[in-house]
């Protein structure tokens, strides 16, 4: 790992994140904020995924369900637990410590007393590596990635990836996801009411599922 660099690898990972105290925020209220983070953290691994063309972080998270959320070629990214205290992450192998992210200082975030938070992701990009995620918030509410040292508001305490992988929970994207479940339902409900809907249900469906290919192609798009 070069120095101040996170590689990004193909499949599943986990990232344990420091996080300020300074706002007040509740353990409900960070987890939420997980999403936007890690938009902002992966977002050098997703230009270099898309050629160099990539419209704004923020524009790029898509919200699939309870702390859970679909960045490009991030799918998912689960948001799993915060506290105080420090929490375990999985045996396995590590991608980066922040003890060892600057040979000079240890890193840390401006607080009385850090949140940790544990994220989950699988990375369908190539392998690749970022500049060791941390962000910085103004008083004017702008992130930047700032300096590495105790200004942060989050920051990477250490990524690992597992020793004994879960189960894959899939590639599909956004709209690919929804319009599976959609066409499961709408199948179930047919076969429910018999052949004398079959017609009507297909329009229906039909229609449903051009809107959603719709939708589909406007979030690749983002």
């Amino acid at each position: 790992m070069a120095q101040g660099k996170l590689p990004v690898i193909q499949g599943e990972q986990y990232w344990r994140l420091l996080r300020t105290d300074r706002d007040g925020a509740s353990r409900d209220e960070i987890l939420k904020m997980v999403g936007p983070f890690m938009a902002f953290a992966l977002s050098e691994a997703i230009a270099k995924a898309s050629g160099g063309l990539t419209a704004g972080p923020e524009q790029k998270v898509i919200k699939t369900g309870n702390l859970q959320w679909r960045i490009e070629q991030a799918r998912p990214i689960e948001a799993l637990d915060a506290g105080h205290d420090l929490l375990g992450l999985p045996e396995g192998t590590a991608l980066g410590d922040r003890k060892q992210a600057d040979p000079s200082i240890i890193p840390t975030v401006r607080a009385t007393k850090a949140w940790y938070i544990i994220v989950r992701f699988w990375w369908r990009g190539s392998t690749t590596e970022v500049s060791w995620p941390r962000q910085q918030v103004s008083s004017l509410g702008i992130a930047i990635p700032g300096p590495l040292g105790a200004s942060s508001d989050w920051l990477l305490d250490r990524a690992i990836t597992p020793a004994q992988p879960d189960q894959d929970p899939g590639d599909a994207t956004w709209g690919e996801a929804v319009e599976e479940n959609i066409t499961t339902t709408v199948k179930e409900v047919a076969q429910t009411v018999g052949s004398w809907a079959t017609t009507g249900l297909a329009v229906v469906a039909g229609l449903g599922l051009l809107y959603l290919l719709i939708l589909r192609q406007q979030a690749k798009s983002l």
